[in-house]
This record gives structure tokens, C-alpha cells and sequence, in this order.
């Protein structure tokens, strides 16, 4: 069976988007959540939420046994025949997180290369912003006392359970359903307690490598003797705040073949060689979505 031909270029707004900044006004939304899923889910926006919850914006919506981040993609939707959506737990941002053009262009990019709809959003938003929630169990200060065999006897079970907790918060999922009933006899007396552990998504930067002069300028001109390529890369390094320390890829912009010189450099006492992570760019968030996909001719 022929597949149906696919737009050349981003799709108009569908029916149900808002302009940039305008408010949700509708009962429930769809939210495409960051993971590599192809689906959106539809969500009920509490009354305290309503004002908030903005096309573009960053959601911690329960999927599964966990609360995870999403984007609101549409609002004024209907809610699946059957189906009672579950509540948005938070909106995460005062302002949208993408706009909605871009919001637009990643559900188009996902419609055209058939990716899944979680993982471009995801690109698409800055790094390090995703955050998941999941409901945990711990002690609390009668439960620690008690787990230190301090007041009455408990119930072997019940001392187990709480043997499993000391020094930490344990997430609910990983109790048997034989255990759910002791949980909820140790919260009645006030042994132990459930909640929300958040949790951020952590983000491995990339590192380069960095110099700066190791000795005062007017050592370092001496010691860099007749040599041409030795004394402009001190004269570069020179220019540099003193103390601050300046990229290895900076400074041979600056001096062609300079790299190969700053190992030398270094055993003569004259420049320190480190590395630092590099800062986030635009490289890392959706401004590259927008200026790097090109619909195809």
C-alpha cells in the first residue's frame, strides 16, 4: 500500500495552537513527554494550573510508575472516549520553554522522519532541563529510633521493612505487594513516610583544553629568546586577563601551530595547561533544531 505523500516544508499551525504566549483555556491538554516515545498523551489541567500551562512549557505529568517532563504541544483537546486523563502534576517554567513555531517545527520533524516525538522534544529543549519525580518511602525520626531497636517491640515484618530504609529513601516500586500492607501500617504509626524524591537529569558536558601563562609577562618575553612562534604564543597568552585562563582551540585561531609548542612551553616553566567543561551553546538546545533542519526539496 503506497504511503501518503508528506509535506515538503513544516506544517501550518493545526487547528488548537495558540499564538505565541497565549494561555490555555481548555480542560485538558496534550503533552509529548521526553521520552523515546512516538505518542502524545492527553492530561487534565487542574484550575490552579489553567493560567500556567502554556504551549511550550515544561510539565511533570505521571507516566507509568514515575513522573517524568513533558511540553504541552496542543490544548483545547478532547479526552480519549473512555478515558479519564490524570491530572498535571507541575508546570515547570514561568515562561514556555520553546516557543510555539518551534514547538510546531518538532512535531512536524518527527511526522516527516518518523522519529519518535519524545527525543526531538527533547533536543530541542535546553540540556540538563528534563526533571522526573518518583515516590519514595522513608524513615522518619520515631521510625530511625525504632530501626535502632529503641521503644516497643515490632512485628518481624515491620522490622525488616524498616531495616530497608535506614540511611535512605527507597522508591515505592521496589516493594513487593506483600509489602505495600506493612508500609501502610508503619505510616499509621508514624514510622515511616512517603513523598516525591525529584529528580534532575544530569548532563556530561564536553571539556577542552586550556593554557595561561605561568610566569610574569615580561619572564615569559625573555624566556620565549628569538624564537617567532614561541614569542606569539606568549604575546596571545599575554592579551589574556591575567590569571584567566584561554581555550587551546582559541589560541590557535590566534597563532597558526601554536598546539604543538604548549608542551614544550610547559616543561620550560612558562605556561600551565588544564582542561574545564565547556559552557552550554545554542549547539545544545533548540535554537539548532530551528536553523539546522531543512525541510527536503
Amino acid at each position: 500500500m503506497a504511503r501518503p505523500l508528506r509535506s515538503a516544508g513544516p506544517p501550518a499551525k493545526a487547528e488548537g495552537s495558540l499564538a505565541p504566549g497565549a494561555r490555555v483555556e481548555g480542560v485538558h491538554v496534550e503533552v509529548a513527554v521526553t521520552l523515546p516515545v512516538t505518542n502524545r498523551y492527553t492530561y487534565s489541567v487542574p484550575p490552579a494550573l489553567v493560567g500556567r500551562a502554556v504551549i511550550g512549557s515544561r510539565v511533570l505529568v505521571r507516566f507509568g510508575q514515575k513522573k517524568v517532563t513533558g511540553v504541552v504541544v496542543r490544548e483545547r483537546v478532547e479526552a480519549p472516549s473512555g478515558i479519564t486523563p490524570v491530572d498535571v502534576s507541575e508546570v515547570l517554567d514561568d515562561t514556555p520553554a520553546l516557543p510555539v513555531d518551534l514547538v510546531e517545527l518538532c512535531l512536524w520533524v518527527a511526522d516527516y522522519y518518523e522519529a519518535p516525538l519524545g527525543e526531538v522534544m527533547r533536543a530541542a529543549l535546553p540540556a540538563g532541563s528534563g526533571e522526573s519525580a518518583r515516590n519514595v518511602v522513608a524513615l522518619t525520626e520515631a521510625g530511625r529510633a525504632a530501626a535502632n531497636g529503641i521503644g516497643g517491640a515490632l512485628p518481624s515484618k515491620q522490622r525488616m521493612l524498616l531495616a530497608k530504609l535506614v540511611g535512605k529513601a527507597v522508591p515505592m516500586s521496589a516493594f513487593k505487594a506483600a509489602e505495600k500492607p506493612v508500609i501502610t501500617a508503619l505510616v499509621t504509626d508514624g514510622l515511616v513516610e512517603t513523598g516525591e524524591l525529584r529528580d534532575k537529569v544530569r548532563v556530561r558536558l564536553k571539556r577542552e583544553r586550556i593554557v595561561k601563562l605561568a610566569v610574569p609577562i615580561t619572564e615569559a618575553r625573555e624566556a620565549a629568546g628569538r624564537s617567532p612562534k614561541r614569542y606569539a604564543v606568549v604575546e596571545a597568552l599575554a592579551a589574556v586577563k591575567a590569571g584567566e585562563w584561554l581555550a587551546v582551540e582559541e589560541l590557535a585561531n590566534r597563532v597558526a601551530g601554536s598546539k604543538p609548542l604548549l608542551r614544550a612551553l610547559e616543561k620550560d616553566g612558562l605556561v600551565a595547561l588544564g582542561d574545564r567543561e565547556m559552557p552550554l551553546d545554542a549547539a545544545q538546545t533548540g535554537e539548532s533544531l530551528a536553523s539546522e533542519v531543512q525541510p527536503p526539496p
